[in-house]
């Protein structure tokens, strides 16, 4: 038997639903902690980030198992306005990135494949991608090897900038 393969493909308007998965998992939950309960994704702060999925300035991929299309992360943009501002917020130019895997596919290059798809495709349409972080979480090593910058700090959180090289 063949091992699946993991693709990586452009979300479009359908794939809320996933994203609302994909939100939950994009906690950071530090090891030897619970998750917070399924609810938080209702919390307004929460929510606005997959809420109207396809609006203009959205744009992302998910990673899927091959052929059976099991999702296994995800990675999107969303651009704010002034007054509704994300975690990440730069400036109203600036759309701000989310990433997730699944618990039992992290750290095995899904995220890694999915921040390079989101990227390259962001690069062609923004000057730069910012995003918001605990500081303690690992894939902050990742968003540093992607070009991502430590801009400021909100407490245990960081907000990162990359800038497009286009």
């Amino acid at each position: 038997m063949t091992e699946p393969t993991i693709q990586i493909r452009p979300l479009s308007r359908a794939d809320e639903g996933l994203l609302w998965e994909a939100v939950y998992h994009a906690i950071y939950v530090p090891v030897g902690e619970s998750p917070p309960p399924r609810s938080i994704i209702d919390d307004p702060a929460v929510a606005r980030y997959v809420t109207g999925w396809g609006r203009h300035g959205d744009l992302g991929f998910a990673a899927q198992l091959a052929p059976a299309g099991k999702p296994l992360g995800a990675c999107w943009l969303r651009l704010w306005s002034d007054d509704q501002r994300g975690y990440g917020y730069v400036d109203d130019n600036t759309p701000e990135l989310s990433l997730a895997v699944w618990p039992g596919h992290r750290a095995q290059g899904t995220g890694t494949r999915l921040l390079a798809a989101t990227l390259d495709r962001a690069g062609r349409e923004f000057s730069a991608v910012s995003l918001s972080a605990s500081a303690i979480n690992p894939a902050v090593r990742l968003y540093e090897r992607t070009g991502f910058h430590r801009v400021a700090e909100q407490g245990s959180a960081i907000v990162m900038l990359w800038k497009s090289a286009h």
